[in-house]
């Protein structure tokens, strides 16, 4: 009982106090006592909705702790930007934070059109929707994005533990596989199977170039806001990236805490996720 009380405490001072400075030493000091001996838990986020959450998975316990992804200026950023009749796609869902975030934010008169191939995740993913009512409000596809339609290996550790760095992209560390369907946008948007976009994540580890790829048409001829992870070791594959964003027409920002700076060269950036948005 005492330890349970704890750790609502601390994780009550985590979520509810604005000084960032301090938390993490405090967390160090206490997780032994106040971490759960049942990894899974289910935590009401600081922005309204609940997520099922794996604690066995650092991301997930992270998100315990703290209430919150580890990217709040590109949530405050998207916060400011997202109106209530927006449609969004979360391209790279995972256990659908983003998801979550995208619907608790519009009205129904939006729409989240929601992407995560892998097959325990994507489970991971509807219950979140089902758990938040969010129904009305997102369609889940259990689908990669990509620049055609194909199957191929999506790449990861454990897929129990719906770890968010699952990649298409081959590598000698990642120990297991599923054989995954991808689609293009331009397919899905020709096929009307989901609506033109205003606000827009991609997360696929390693694979922008290729859903930028094959969403050409969209991108030439449309102006949505897009949150981007770019980082990434390999510094060929970033430039390439960069040269399909700028020749689709899109300024490149990094997202601080209350502002955006125009990016001129990813790879010399610091930052891992970018705002994309044009003139």
């Amino acid at each position: 009982m005492y330890l349970e009380k704890l750790s609502n405490l601390i994780r009550w001072y985590t979520k509810t106090s604005p000084i960032t400075e301090g938390k993490k030493q405090l967390i160090n000091l206490t997780k032994r006592f106040i971490i759960p001996a049942n990894p899974n838990q289910m935590a009401t986020m600081k922005h309204g909705f609940n997520l099922e959450l794996n604690l066995s998975n650092s991301e997930h316990l992270r998100m315990w702790l703290y209430s919150d992804h580890d990217e709040r200026y590109e949530t405050n950023c998207l916060k400011s930007l997202i109106k209530p009749n927006n449609i969004c796609w979360d391209i790279g869902a995972n256990i659908g934070f983003y998801t979550c975030f995208f619907a608790q934010n519009i009205s129904t008169n939006g729409h989240v059109y929601t992407f995560e191939p892998a097959k325990e995740t994507y489970k991971y993913l509807c219950r979140q929707i089902n758990n938040n009512n969010f129904d009305e409000k997102v369609t889940p596809y259990q689908l990669g994005i990509g620049a055609q339609q194909e199957d191929v290996n999506l790449y990861y550790d454990n897929a129990n533990s719906a770890e968010g760095t699952a990649s298409i992209v081959e590598s000698d560390t990642k120990k297991h596989h599923e054989i995954i369907k991808i689609d293009s946008i331009d397919n899905l948007l020709s096929n009307k199977v989901i609506k033109p976009a205003n606000i827009i994540k991609i997360d696929v580890e390693g694979y922008q170039a290729n859903v930028l790829l094959g969403g050409k048409e969209f991108f030439t001829k449309n102006s949505p806001t897009i949150l981007i992870e770019l980082k990434e070791s390999d510094k060929n594959s970033m430039r390439k990236v960069e040269e399909i964003i700028r020749d689709y027409g899109f300024l490149i920002f990094e997202i601080n805490k209350r502002s955006l700076t125009p990016c001129k060269n990813i790879t010399k950036s610091k930052k891992r996720n970018f705002l994309l948005r044009k003139k």
